[in-house]
């Protein structure tokens, strides 16, 4: 039986640390500091209720039951032998006689003995991939022991950070990049990556992309706002750090077959890009955090690189107790062909919503299943926790044949909600994906977006984003690319423009993001790229959001002597509504795109 074994461990450098949430439910179960690893008893598992020691992600057993009984030490949970190893929880935790409560401020009657949620002494109880309450110690220690990965043969390290002082905007949502060299005398592999914090009231995840186009492309003079890397080309993932992790050094365990590349051949910048959360719209904040990789020339037998599947369109209506949202990614021919038609090793995936999910799953489906009946499990979160995201780790990697199906499903909770929620970068919106590790990484790739957008499947929407169609309009004014232009505008996020109660906010993000779709050449008047582009988003609902917030921010920039897109109704849709027109299979699509930047920017938070 396959293993999964969920783990908050950096094999996409997610970091763990002892959080202050985990510190009081220590307190509430008898010497809950002080409770011995399994496989090395000189060393403490601070995280009682969890699979990693450190705490944090996936629950054991007992964290489980633990969990159930509302975090408090019950008679019940007391008397119970979670992990089957013939002793119960209490007598493991040294109160036997279940008399110890968290408010009474007495020590329990004996010291902790053993682990509750795994069968100890790991030397009597061998390890069974089938039975999550036994351990690999071997595995364990590897994870948790980083020093070859980061003083090992040959390994070099770079700082990347924001520079001192780098100021904050007084607005709730803000995306920062900063372009920064890489070596490029050869192809190195990262082997581990550390977090620097600077402003943790703040920050709220940063991620290092590598970047495919020559150093040329590189904007080397200051940080600058953005939704996604400029110029960057076929970009990867490096590295990441989400709020609720610490500045643990995180790295990828020795038998995995793959890191991401860097340096020559690959990639010969990147960019950090630092997500900002200031809901209070504190001003005179700044940050420099950033992120410190470890690379090595000794290379392992693949490049990483990392997919997301699911679901574009999510529109969940408030006051639910529950909706689920379902997408997938079909290995179908035009899916496979970018993977040279060969099958790809799935090492980790991770479910990711916001606030209102509250399970995921991400399964595979072999192509002989046409039922649909038996999927193969690899990353299910039941309970799935926004602020507490777990990567589950394949061991051993999952091979995902042409004609196969990975599907995600996110279940999400808008009780007490008053409106809509729909798909968005910003913390209130949601999303639904499923972020999978894979390799040998793809290089025909500029995104690694797989997912569908409604009903419409990921190769349908390429076919109908053809540029050849787009590039051929008549009267096309010469610097003008249309594709270019509707990527631009389906993928722009507004959240830079709306106050935390949805009013316009004219913030310097805001109208940078204004000026860049606006200033663009197929927006000429009287051109046929205009004409058509007004009418392919006549009622679209994002289209309608630029218009108001063109109309409330940019009054001045109307253009005389044709249809300003600021003058138009303001008028607002709840939902997508066809037309009939020719276009509307265009429009569908366009309604509902986006490209790896809008799925990427909370990978790992």
């Amino acid at each position: 039986m396959r293993m999964i074994r969920p783990e908050t461990i950096a094999v996409v450098l997610v970091f763990v640390t002892l959080t202050s949430a985990y510190k009081q439910f220590q307190e509430r179960i008898p010497n809950g500091k002080s409770i011995s690893d399994p496989c090395n008893s000189n060393k403490q598992w601070g995280g009682v209720g969890h699979t990693n020691s450190l705490g944090g992600g996936q629950r054991n057993v007992f964290g489980r039951r633990f969990a159930a009984e509302g975090f408090q030490w019950s008679s019940l949970l007391c008397n119970e032998d979670s992990d089957g190893d013939g002793r119960t929880n209490g007598a493991e935790l040294g109160d036997p006689s279940c008399t110890w409560r968290a408010d009474s401020g007495s020590l329990p009657q004996f010291n902790a003995t053993s682990h509750p949620g795994f069968k100890d002494p790991v030397s009597k109880y061998a390890y069974n991939a089938s039975d999550e309450t036994t351990l690999n110690c071997a595995k364990v220690e590897a994870v948790m022991n980083c020093s070859a990965a980061v003083r090992g043969l040959d390994v070099q390290w770079k700082e990347i950070r924001m520079p001192a002082n780098t100021s904050i905007p007084a607005q709730e949502t803000t995306y920062r990049c900063y372009d920064v060299a890489l070596p490029t005398d050869q192809k190195y592999h990262v082997s581990a990556s550390q977090a620097l914090l600077d402003n943790l009231n703040i920050v709220h995840h940063m991620i290092l992309f590598s970047c495919s186009t020559p150093i040329s492309s590189m904007n080397a003079s200051a940080p600058y706002d953005c939704l996604m890397p400029r110029n960057c080309g076929t970009s990867s993932i490096l590295a990441g750090w989400t709020f609720g992790r610490g500045d643990s050094v995180g790295c990828y365990p020795e038998d995995v077959p793959a890191a991401p590349a860097l340096g020559k051949g690959t990639s010969a910048w990147a960019v950090l890009q630092v997500h900002w959360n200031n809901p209070l719209l504190l001003q005179g904040q700044t940050d420099s955090s950033g992120i410190r990789i470890y690379f090595t020339p000794h290379l392992r037998p693949n490049d990483m690189g990392t997919l997301f599947v699911g679901q574009r369109v999510i529109s969940i209506p408030p006051e639910k107790e529950s909706v689920t949202v379902t997408g997938s990614c079909r290995f179908s021919d035009c899916v496979s062909s970018l993977y040279n038609r060969k099958p790809i090793g799935i090492v980790t995936a991770q479910n990711h919503m916001h606030l209102l999910g509250r399970a995921g799953e991400t399964v595979v489906y072999r192509s002989n299943d046409t039922r649909r009946q038996s999927p193969i499990v690899v990353a299910r979160d039941h309970p799935f926790k926004y602020d507490d995201p777990v990567r589950h780790y394949v061991d051993p990697p999952l091979m995902v044949y042409p004609g196969d199906e990975i599907k995600v499903s996110c279940t999400y909770s808008s009780r007490g909600q008053q409106k809509v929620t729909r798909f968005g970068e910003g913390t209130q919106d949601e999303m639904c994906f499923g972020i999978v590790s894979y390799y040998p990484r793809s290089y025909e790739r500029v995104s690694g977006l797989c997912a569908d957008f409604g009903a419409i499947d990921y190769c349908n929407f390429v076919r109908l984003l053809s540029a050849s169609s787009l590039l051929a309009m008549p009267r096309r004014p010469p610097a003008c690319n249309p594709l270019q232009l509707l990527q631009s505008l389906a993928t722009a996020a507004l959240s830079p423009c709306f106050g935390t109660d949805s009013s316009v906010y004219c913030s310097s993000s805001c109208l940078n993001l204004l000026d860049e779709i606006f200033s663009s050449e197929c927006m000429t008047c009287n051109s046929t790229s205009r004409t058509f582009i007004e009418d392919l988003f006549a009622d679209n609902e994002i289209f309608l959001a630029f218009r108001q917030v063109r109309r409330n921010c940019q009054p001045e920039n109307s253009n005389a002597g044709c249809t300003d897109l600021g003058e138009i109704s303001t008028e607002t849709t709840t939902s997508f509504r066809p037309t009939g027109r020719a276009s509307q299979s265009v429009e569908n699509v366009i309604e509902i795109t986006v490209l790896a930047g809008i799925a990427v920017l909370h990978a790992f938070g």
